[in-house]
């Protein structure tokens, strides 16, 4: 139902707050290395 798809939209949007620091964290061995690499996904996903 919609109310069910609302619900879910905004407990993903919590989790995505939660873990984007974990998310864009950058490492030594990362051949790509993008700012905000959440953000390129939920464009790509066309989530927002």
């Amino acid at each position: 139902s919609n109310d069910e798809m609302v619900l879910l939209k905004k407990q993903a949007d919590a989790v995505h707050k939660q873990f984007a620091p974990e998310i864009n964290k950058l490492y030594s061995e990362d051949k790509y290395r993008s700012a905000n690499y959440l953000e390129e996904v939920e464009k790509f996903m066309h989530y927002r």
